[in-house]
């Protein structure tokens, strides 16, 4: 009994410790898990387009933005003509 116990008070400090909750209520380690990954994809977000808001399409437009600046350095360094 007192392995399970050891075992089980262990299982409730590594559930407390990655939700930050004292009581565990049956949900709270997948809305954690969600919360840390959506936190994870802003971050990404955030570091791609530096913008703090994410509008639909920014992810797109810094992309493209980055390419043509990656063609134009190309075209750049393969001619040595500015245009």
């Amino acid at each position: 009994k007192t392995a399970v116990t050891k075992v089980g008070a262990g299982v409730a400090d590594v559930v407390h410790g990655f939700t930050g909750k004292e009581e565990y209520e049956f949900g709270d380690i997948a809305k954690t898990a969600v919360t840390k990954v959506g936190a994870g994809v802003a971050d990404a977000v955030y570091d791609f387009t530096g913008k703090e808001k994410y509008e639909f399409g920014d992810v797109t437009k810094t992309a493209v933005t980055k390419v043509g600046a990656g063609v134009a350095d190309a075209v750049h360094d393969f001619t040595g003509k500015e245009k």
